[in-house]
């Protein structure tokens, strides 16, 4: 007869009795980590979905005053944000609607200057630097960008060679080549 038997058993019973302790605690803890994970997920959905919607509806307004026709934003996969993409189509005044990969440059001008206008009215920069963003743009087009950016409270530093938006800027800054040198 082994006498600490007993003794023995007692002392992995109380072992075993600790662990199984550590290992709910370990559960109550894996669990609470997952809910907050999945708290965060909402609120990262909730807040991308309301900042969205926001930067959808300027965009259609943008686009409408530029290009007087019908443009939206759309999400390539909207249960999972944060994989999706983003989906760019619009109708210029007088065409269906069509993708930006089928549009000609002038038309891709517009839409992309439509969609840097929606976010800038959402989450203003203190300014913007555009180099020859009008170089596609017709002169009926490039009138309408040049009053949509006078109008903005936002500072936009244009390289350019457009007539339009030259006239409607504050300041100008020439450069010019002398003997091959700017």
């Amino acid at each position: 007869v082994n006498l600490k038997a007993i003794e023995n058993y007692d002392k992995l019973s109380s072992e075993i009795n600790e662990i199984e302790e550590k290992l709910e605690t370990l559960k109550e803890e894996r669990q609470s980590i997952f809910d907050f994970m999945e708290r965060v997920e909402s609120k990262k959905r909730e807040v991308f979905m309301k900042t969205f919607d926001v930067v959808k509806d300027n965009f259609e307004k943008m686009y409408k005053e530029l290009a007087g026709g019908k443009g939206t934003l759309t999400l390539d996969n909207p249960r999972e944000i944060s994989e999706s993409g983003l989906l760019i189509t619009a109708s210029p005044k007088g065409k269906k609607l069509i993708n930006i990969d089928a549009m000609s440059g002038g038309e891709k001008v517009v839409t992309s200057s439509a969609f840097l206008l929606a976010i800038q009215q959402y989450k203003p920069s203190y300014f913007y630097v555009l180099d020859e963003i009008d170089a596609a743009l017709d002169d009926r087009n490039s009138q309408k960008l040049a009053e949509i950016l006078k109008e903005s409270d936002t500072q936009f530093i244009m390289i350019t060679h457009n007539d339009y938006i030259t006239k409607s800027a504050d300041s100008i800054i020439g450069v010019s080549m002398d003997k091959g040198v700017s």
